[in-house]
């Protein structure tokens, strides 16, 4: 009478454990990218930093610490909530860690690579690349939308440009319109369409 001995799992195939490795090293390449040009940002504003005459008071810093934490955090949700009104169920732990990733990649040349790092990182997580590259859209939209509101609530108090800021203001209407499903599905159809992609199924309601 003979025992079965237990048996090991089946080592994974060569292919997956070298595109594994390329990802890695792709990783931490990009990186190092960021350090280094993060570290040359600084460098080139350090002077300016430095001739600035401070007066530290340690309650508004904290102050100001919290609310832009809890502004980054609202917008890693928004983004979270973005995917969700396009149809895709992500993971909102994961969707907030890709969120937090790719803004990193803001301090390369070229704002292009924040948008490629999260569109990456979504596909390797089994997202639609087409609803999350219209996320991003709608995102960067949102975005624009939320600063003329904030400058439209300081426009008293600005000092500077107050003709231009005022004729700034005026593209609130036109971004709201410009979100509304039946404009914002019909320009994003001619859009793949250009872009030789097949149309979006699902838009976000207004």
């Amino acid at each position: 009478m003979s025992e079965d001995l237990p048996q090991s799992a089946p080592p994974p195939p060569a292919g997956g454990r070298r595109r594994s490795i390329v990802w890695r090293v792709v990783q931490a390449v990009f990186i190092a990218a960021i350090v280094l040009f993060l570290a040359r940002y600084l460098r080139h504003a350090w002077p300016a930093v430095d001739a600035y005459h401070w007066r530290l008071r340690p309650g508004l810093l904290v102050v100001s610490a919290v609310l832009v934490l809890v502004y980054y955090v609202l917008s890693a949700l928004v983004w979270w909530l973005i995917l969700r009104g396009s149809g895709l169920r992500p993971a909102p732990t994961l969707t907030v860690a890709t969120w937090a990733k790719s803004i990193l990649a803001r301090y390369l040349p070229g704002n292009v690579f924040m948008f490629v790092s999260r569109g990456v990182m979504s596909y390797r997580q089994g997202l639609d690349v087409d609803r999350v590259s219209a996320g991003m859209v709608y995102e960067q939209v949102l975005n624009v939308a939320g600063a003329l509101v904030v400058t439209a609530a300081l426009f008293p108090f600005w000092r500077y440009e107050r003709r231009v800021t005022a004729w700034a203001l005026l593209a609130i209407p036109l971004i709201v319109v410009a979100l509304h499903p039946r404009v914002f599905a019909p320009l994003a159809a001619l859009l793949l369409r250009l872009l030789h992609r097949p149309p979006h199924t699902r838009v976000l309601s207004f």
